[in-house]
């Protein structure tokens, strides 16, 4: 996988490792099932009338064109991120953005402060 790809397989094994239920949904060509104490299945099995503790989406700001339930709801950003695609309707929606550094979220300047969280990737 790529770098971005094993930071979510990282992220996902240690809260596992915490007792976190964690499921990933993602594109088909991972194996379903259990591994390290994560599920992964493919994205169109997502029920989207489950309702999530915590909801993490990676990469696509899209994902908040949906209707969910989600105590909190982030959206996890590893590339540049496009400020146009950061409509009032999807920032609404959203608890806080993951940044990977300053740089990347100086990318969308008109996103509130509240809605940030500038991360990195760890080793």
């Amino acid at each position: 996988v790529g770098g971005s790809e094993e930071a979510v397989v990282m992220m996902s094994a240690a809260l596992a490792k915490q007792d976190w239920k964690v499921t990933v949904f993602n594109d088909p060509g991972v194996d379903e099932g259990e591994h390290e104490g994560v599920m992964y299945l493919p994205y169109y099995k997502m029920n989207k009338k489950d309702e999530f503790n915590i909801l993490i989406v990676w990469l696509q700001i899209g994902f908040f064109d949906n209707e969910f339930k989600a105590k909190k709801a982030y959206l996890w950003n590893h590339d540049i991120a496009n400020a146009l695609e950061y409509n009032e309707q999807r920032v609404s929606k959203i608890t806080k953005v993951f940044f990977l550094s300053k740089w990347h979220r100086d990318n969308v300047p008109d996103l509130p402060e509240e809605k940030v969280f500038i991360t990195s990737n760890g080793i």
